[in-house]
């Protein structure tokens, strides 16, 4: 609707808001972001030794009442050092029979301060934290 509203007029909705990864996108783009913002040396610090943050192909919610309550689902991979982020989606096509849930695209979203402390803090646990052999070189 909104890119029909927008000028679109061939909007596609399965196209447009149906493939499965749009919320996985914007919240790429908020990592993207964060890594722009963030210090040279927090970046560098991340890239050496950080827990990398991926992102998984987002989930279907049945409606509203099973989508609120869900958060962001986190899922570590120890072996290979990543950190997979799973977005709950909720999308209402045009021809939905209630008006004023037509066309509605729903996403859980990481927040710009949720990536940069990612960045900065909670990637480095792994391998830069206090349970790590870097750490105990650092307090003898």
């Amino acid at each position: 609707m909104i890119h029909i509203s927008a000028g679109q007029a061939n909007a596609d909705f399965a196209a447009l808001d149906q493939q499965g990864n749009e919320c996985a996108k914007i919240n790429q783009g908020v990592l993207d972001w964060a890594l722009a913002h963030a210090s040279s040396s927090a970046v560098a610090k991340y890239n050496k030794l950080g827990t990398k943050m991926l992102f998984g192909k987002d989930k279907a919610s049945l409606n509203g009442g099973s989508w609120i309550p869900d958060p962001l689902h986190y899922e570590e991979d120890k072996t290979s050092n990543t950190m997979t982020l799973t977005s709950k989606i909720l999308v209402t096509p045009e021809t939905e029979p209630v008006p004023i849930f037509k066309s509605m695209h729903y996403c859980k979203v990481l927040s710009p301060f949720r990536a940069m402390e990612w960045i900065y803090i909670d990637s480095l646990y792994a391998k830069d934290g206090l349970a790590s052999n870097s750490a105990e070189l650092f307090l003898q």
